[in-house]
């Protein structure tokens, strides 16, 4: 019996989100991929009938998303935030009106087995995320203790837990709402969205806001190192990019491809732990799924309680 279904998708190829999750299927969106899990049959909806080449079916889905939370098949190899993204995504779909069971009850086991296997083979891979890298970054240059974090996302929580007591962070947010969850966590001095001008005062800026639209321009980093020259550092972890200068690495401005190619480095080191990882969630995969399956035979857990028909969507 196949009662999985995973679709690994490019990225923003899907129309139609709404509706899809209207019909209880599981959607996790990231920069480099977007997933939809279902335990229905392949074809959920007609636009994305062109896809049917990239649905990963069974105890292979399941060890796809495995790989995938276990961070074995991000650019930066065995990097936690996705962790941190499927669980942002688990509690939307929690949050839906309809709820495909089975999906349900996969990702619960998901998270389980995804946190064994980091344990297990992955505990010391800790410079792999993006907010690791950014602290040796910043820790390598001898950069003095005052950072700009842009935006108040789950990226900029992650620079927080691993910034906040080491150096002084001021925080640059225009969602009041999540820089309020924020304190309550974190020391930070906040600076509002209508002082985005202010940024520029800053040595080091680390900007995690993802968007088609140019935040940071030619005209801001012309100003920005006038002030500070050959000791300003700013680091790009948005994506898609906000940033729009030739200025690049020689000049203190490092962008994602070159977090990546710095990682590719780390990478070969970890190169055996990785391995060690990739054979384990292929054993924990193959008793996991049996277990599934028995339990889902068990419980007669079927989605039909809300089939709709593709001709709906």
């Amino acid at each position: 019996m196949s009662f999985l279904s995973v679709y690994n998708l490019p990225v923003d190829i899907m129309e139609n989100e709404d509706k899809i999750r209207a019909q209880g299927h599981f959607i996790l969106k990231t920069c480099q991929r977007t997933l939809v899990v279902t335990s229905k049959t392949p074809e959920i909806c007609l636009s994305l009938r062109s896809q049917m080449k990239n649905i990963i079916q069974g105890p292979e889905g399941y060890h796809f998303l495995m790989e995938v939370i276990c961070g074995l098949k991000s650019r930066l190899l065995g990097e936690t935030e996705i962790v941190s993204q499927f669980k942002e995504a688990f509690e939307k779909f929690l949050a839906q009106d309809v709820r495909d069971p089975i999906v349900t009850l996969t990702l619960q086991k998901l998270f389980k087995d995804a946190k064994k296997i980091r344990h297990d083979y992955l505990s010391d891979v800790g410079q792999y995320s993006y907010a690791g890298m950014t602290k040796k970054l910043i820790t390598n240059r001898d950069h003095g203790p005052l950072i700009l974090i842009v935006g108040s996302g789950q990226l900029a929580k992650d620079l927080l837990k691993v910034m906040s007591r080491k150096f002084n962070v001021h925080l640059l947010a225009r969602n009041e709402e999540k820089v309020a969850e924020l304190r309550e966590s974190f020391e930070f001095k906040y600076l509002n969205w209508e002082n985005f001008k202010e940024a520029s005062q800053y040595q080091v800026i680390v900007n995690t806001v993802g968007s088609d639209e140019t935040l940071f321009g030619q005209s801001f980093f012309k100003t920005w190192l006038l002030l500070h020259g050959h000791r300003g550092l700013f680091i790009d972890l948005g994506s898609p990019s906000c940033i729009d200068t030739n200025y690049d690495l020689t000049n203190g401005v490092i962008r994602l491809d070159d977090i990546f190619q710095m990682s590719d480095q780390l990478n070969e080191e970890k190169r055996e732990k990785i391995q060690e990882a990739q054979g384990g969630i292929s054993e924990l995969v193959m008793t996991r799924w049996a277990l599934l399956k028995k339990k889902i035979e068990k419980d007669n857990l079927r989605p039909d309680h809300y089939e709709q028909t593709l001709s709906t969507i």
